[in-house]
């Protein structure tokens, strides 16, 4: 079991409960499945594992302390469950529940909205690349997290793990604070154990920062270790899915799970010949020696300095080796330069077409009232990027404001956004 500081995390998220939901059942009611890890879980059918699932979903995502991490459950899951009982082993998810964010595809009666009500409705015509690994894994699906809607990238004043589908992500271990996100779903859910694992996306944060504020462990791969098709985008060099757990063993199964070559994703050439067949061997005391590790001290703040100073001497006592070479001076440049090169990379991808990933395929069509738009950072192509998928232009420059677009989402819907845009495809 996972400890921080020498108090497990179930101790921890039960003195959590206790404090500060104590009006609600879950608070003290055991839950069978509590902190098992992947190993542990396989000794139970799949079946019951879903069941279990379902039901802890129902009574403190649904209901109780409403945490909302779940933004969907798939209607099939105890149907898959009950098969993949029958059959012999397809991996080492083999019967697991997993959760994936609602940005990725799948081609099965749930929806794929980024939690998005403009996008309410839409099944995607073919499972992603991720999905496709967790299914021949023998994984099952049991639904989609909620996340920071769009990924985060709708507005320059959005909300961590709020979304139009699915509201606003509390933090299990306190529900007034921030879960962080863009993956803040797959983060609460895993902290409370509504599922084994999840999966989530990253370009810049958002799975590593709901992990920390969720206890967990999250890992950002490499661009191009994990194939990217079927997963809304932001950025072509930058976006990645990547696992979430609540122990090291149990994120390097699902690594091993997810990495691959995707023929739909040329970055994932790259990574030929370089990928591990199982990154759960380098689990271990001696998992970090010879390994570099740089610190970016300027961006600890003054309040973590010293956290983040004893975590880099953990790991250097490990075997980890201090690079130092991460030496940033300027750390509000590096942040303005990120959100333009983020900026810079959605262009890219709407004048390129790479938006389309597996609804309705339709080339995306440049239109002049863009490039304008991306000038003034204020003012972001959203509308475009991802309605793009369905190969959808903006008609006014007026309508690329931000605070157009947080009203079409929050007040009007997916039939405001109809008459919006233009629907065409060539």
């Amino acid at each position: 079991m996972a400890t921080v500081t020498g108090l497990s995390r179930r101790a921890l998220l039960g003195a959590a409960a206790a404090g500060l939901i104590a009006d609600h059942a879950f608070a003290q009611a055991p839950f069978e499945l509590d902190e098992l890890t992947i190993a542990e879980l396989r000794k139970y059918s799949s079946e019951s594992l879903v069941t279990r699932y379902l039901e802890r979903i129902e009574r403190i995502d649904r209901s109780g302390p409403a945490l909302r991490a779940v933004i969907e459950t798939n209607p099939d899951a105890l149907e898959i469950a009950r098969a993949m009982d029958k059959e012999p082993s397809r991996g080492p998810l083999h019967g697991i529940p997993v959760l994936i964010k609602d940005n990725i595809d799948t081609a099965d009666r749930m929806m794929t909205t980024a939690g998005s009500l403009a996008l309410e409705g839409s099944i995607a015509l073919k499972d992603s690349f991720v999905a496709q690994r967790l299914r021949a894994a023998g994984a099952v699906i049991l639904g989609k997290t909620n996340l920071s809607e769009w990924a985060n990238f709708r507005s320059t004043h959005s909300t961590s793990g709020w979304s139009g589908r699915g509201g606003l992500t509390r933090n299990p271990y306190a529900l007034d604070r921030n879960t962080s996100g863009s993956s803040s779903g797959s983060g609460a859910a895993v902290a409370a154990n509504l599922c084994a694992v999840a999966v989530g996306s990253e370009t810049d944060g958002s799975i590593v920062s709901p992990a920390a504020m969720n206890g967990l462990v999250g890992i950002k791969p490499t661009v191009g270790l994990i194939g990217r098709s079927g997963i809304i985008p932001i950025s072509i060099n930058q976006d990645t899915a990547g696992p979430m757990a609540r122990t090291v063993a149990d994120a390097a199964v699902l690594l091993t799970v997810l990495a691959g070559v995707d023929p739909n994703d040329p970055y994932t050439k790259a990574g030929d010949g370089k990928r591990a067949a199982d990154y759960s061997k380098f689990v271990g005391p001696d998992g970090l020696r010879g390994a570099r590790l740089g610190v970016a001290r300027k961006f600890f703040g003054q309040f973590s300095h010293g956290r983040g100073e004893r975590a880099a001497h953990i790991l250097f006592a490990k075997g980890a080796a201090d690079a130092d070479a991460v030496k940033t001076e300027r750390c509000d440049l590096v942040c303005r330069l990120a959100a333009q090169v983020l900026v810079a990379a959605a262009l890219h991808n709407a004048e390129n077409g790479l938006l389309l990933t597996g609804i309705n395929i339709l080339p995306v069509r440049f239109e002049r009232t863009l490039r304008p738009a991306v000038r003034a950072l204020h003012r972001l192509p959203l509308i475009l990027i991802w309605l793009g998928r369905r190969g959808a232009f903006i008609e006014r420059e007026e309508d690329v404001c931000a605070e157009r677009v947080l009203y079409f989402n929050r007040t009007l819907g997916r039939e405001a956004v109809k008459r919006t845009v233009v629907v065409r495809g060539e």
